[in-house]
This record gives structure tokens, sequence and C-alpha cells, in this order.
């Protein structure tokens, strides 16, 4: 029986996809390198020092790994206050798990101090029972450590807990972690492979229906 719904954040509950890419793009223009879709695509559902990592080495920037992680956190937090929108059927999504008595936890490859700026922005700060962000896990997404970590605070088994994600990545890590892995595609993310998820729904508002149907 599912006794627990873990989310993903970003381009799930947070419409910040956008946002990142263009920092992502604004730090490559500032020396003269171009950011294609292809490398923003092997991007999703990893934690900054992965992209970080993944960028500096694939524009071979002049930068540490560090520099490249701050310069894009320079750019990329400057522009949430009052551009970061939430996804549809988001709040009303989480909402209802809360209502059908479900344990609910935020699973993000997020840093911590990025997503208590979003929670806020959004009016989400209170909405979780658990929140893992990426900095506080050994191994980020495809490893299961963040999913592992939030059923571990939420005290459900992982084989009850039901994973949403928007991105193969994080599919991935929901299924090592042994726990049922539903996609929720947006824009960005709809044309990648989602082969390995259990359940592929259109929007949050397919899921939550489905979850509906389960109890």
């Amino acid at each position: 029986m599912i006794a627990a719904v873990l989310f993903d954040f970003d381009g799930l509950l947070a419409d910040s996809e956008p946002l990142s890419k263009a920092a992502w793009q604004r730090l490559a223009a500032g020396y003269d390198r171009v950011l294609g879709q292809d490398l923003i695509d092997r991007m999703f559902g990893l934690r900054l020092l992965e992209s970080a990592t993944l960028v500096q080495q694939e524009l071979d920037l002049p930068l540490s790994i560090e520099q490249v992680m701050a310069g894009r956190d320079e750019e990329f937090l400057a522009s949430l206050p009052g551009n970061l929108t939430a996804m549809p059927e988001a709040a009303a999504t989480v909402l209802a798990m809360r209502k059908r008595g479900l344990r609910v936890g935020l699973a993000t490859s997020g840093h911590a101090r990025y997503i208590e700026i979003a929670l806020h922005e959004l009016g989400l700060t209170q909405a979780f029972d658990a929140i893992v962000t990426g900095d506080t896990v050994a191994h980020g997404k495809p490893a299961p450590d963040i999913f592992l970590r939030a059923a571990e605070l939420l005290d459900v088994a992982p084989a009850a807990c039901v994973v949403v994600e928007d991105a193969p990545h994080g599919i991935a890590a929901a299924k090592a972690a042994g726990m049922l892995a539903v996609a929720v595609p947006n824009e960005l993310t709809q044309d990648l492979d989602f082969s390995a998820a259990d359940m592929i729904c259109s929007s949050l508002g397919e899921f939550r229906a489905w979850i509906e149907q389960q109890r």
C-alpha cells in the first residue's frame, strides 16, 4: 500500500528550469562559450556539483568547479524573486496528498539555500513532512540516496513510496531505491527517455487522479 509520495522540485513543482537554463547560458556566454541543448538535456535532474563539473569539462571553462558553481548560483538565485512560478496543479497536488493522509516528501537535487528561497517564493514552506536537498547526501541522482533519505525521515519503507519525477535521472534514482517511479515530463523533458518509469502521466492532475484510485 502506498504510504508516502516523494516529489522532485525543479520542472515538476517549480517552473525553474527556464531560469536555470538562462543562468547557465549567461555564465557560458561570459566566457564566449555556447551552452547547447544537448548539454542541457544531460543536466536535468543533476545536482549543481555534477552540472558544474559537466559544464566545466564540456565547455573547457577557465574556472574551477567551485567557481562555476558560484557563478551559476549568482546568476540563478538573483533571478528567482518575482520570476519563479509554480508548475500547473503543483500546490493542489501536494495538498491533495496530505488530505488523503499520505506522508509527503520533497527530494530534490537543488541545494538547501535555493530550496529555502524557492519554497518561500511559491508559498510552500510548510507543505512537506520531510525535505531532502542534494547537498545533504553523498551521491546525487541517479543514485538513490536522496529518496532513501526521504523515506527514512518519513519513517516509511521504500517499497511503500511513490516518486514523482520530471527527469530520467530521477526515475533511475527512484528505481534504484526500490520505489514506484512515476514520470510527469514537462515541455523541456518530454522528448527524453522515460522507458524506465513505472507510469507516465501527462500532468500532475492525472497523477492525482491515479492516486485517488489507489486508496
